[in-house]
């Protein structure tokens, strides 16, 4: 079964050619443009997988641009191009989500966060 939310270790930072604010961060063999800074490597972060949908928590209203989450399929987590660099995923700081404090890198952590797989059909 996949983990839709899980915590991860950060295990690799890349520059972004062209790029003063953004980065390329490694988790699990999936590359993610985080904020320049953001992360160290040997951090741990919440990561959240494609096609997983972010639940209607401030932490993830950034993605719609605040307010309530819109509908399913506008909160998906998708593969995304910025500044030449693929996006496979979603990469936030531990620390925003004080609830996950203490757990091990792979613990999954979708059930506790709401997050859900998309689901075309609704």
């Amino acid at each position: 079964m996949r983990k839709l939310a899980s915590i991860q270790k950060v295990v690799n930072l890349c520059p972004i050619e062209g790029a003063d604010s953004i980065e390329a961060a490694s988790v699990e063999g999936w590359i993610m443009v985080v904020k320049k800074g953001e992360f160290q490597i040997g951090d741990l972060a919440l990561y959240l997988e494609i096609d997983s949908v972010a639940p209607d928590r401030s932490e993830f209203c950034f993605l719609w641009g605040g307010g309530p989450r819109p509908s399913e399929s506008k909160a998906r987590i998708k593969t995304k191009k910025l500044r030449g660099c693929l996006s496979q995923g979603l990469l936030i700081p531990l620390h925003k989500f004080p609830e996950l404090a203490g757990l091990e890198e792979g613990s999954d952590v979708s059930e506790l966060l709401g997050v859900v797989k998309y689901d075309p059909r609704k």
